[in-house]
């Protein structure tokens, strides 16, 4: 279904000439068949919206993501909804965190983002850190994401000020540092 994305619009118009016709046919399982295919084609259009939404907002990243595990009995995306409503975080369960991962990687590729964004997969309970808690697990997180997104934006303001300004300030001048002849 995924490389049919292109053809979201005329299956959806498809779906629903089919759907017409089953319903001038007549009969209540006709109705009933053209309902079902003309529901099928919406949820499909809506599907593909979605993701023209998410790719164009892949496009425009710049923020890293981190594909995160959630340990047992533990929503991540609920415990820290700082980070989920901010987009940097994406929750997954035990055993999908890199497959996850490169669903992202390749959504980006497909998005043609140029801002050099890193999708960052973080494990419960491995490496030198297979005895933590829930608790530990989550201030290592977060104290990782703040540390990786501070050095990220700093290398963005220096490369790029006046775009960092416009893009995470909202500013709309240009050339803010020309004034006094140095980046801030």
């Amino acid at each position: 279904m995924k490389k049919l994305k292109f053809l979201a619009i005329p299956i959806a118009f498809a779906t629903a000439g089919v759907a017409w016709l089953l319903n001038q046919a007549g009969g209540p399982v006709a109705g009933f068949l053209g309902g079902l295919i003309f529901l099928l084609g919406v949820f499909y259009l809506i599907d593909w919206i979605a993701a023209m939404v998410k790719a164009r907002r892949y496009g425009n990243r710049y923020e890293n993501i981190y594909v995160v595990e959630n340990p047992p009995d533990c929503d991540l995306e609920e415990v820290l909804p700082a980070l989920r409503d901010q987009g940097l975080i994406v929750a997954v369960p035990k055993g999908k965190v890199l497959e996850t991962a490169l669903a992202e990687r390749e959504l980006l590729k497909k998005a043609g983002n140029k801002r050099g964004v890193e999708v960052i997969p973080i494990h419960f309970q491995s490496g030198m850190y297979v005895n933590e808690t829930v608790e530990e697990y989550i201030e290592r997180l977060t104290d990782l994401i703040k540390v990786n997104r501070s050095i990220r934006h700093n290398d963005i303001k220096e490369k790029d000020p006046d775009w960092y300004e416009r893009n995470h300030h909202g500013e709309k001048v240009r050339n803010v540092y020309e004034w006094n002849g140095k980046k801030s």
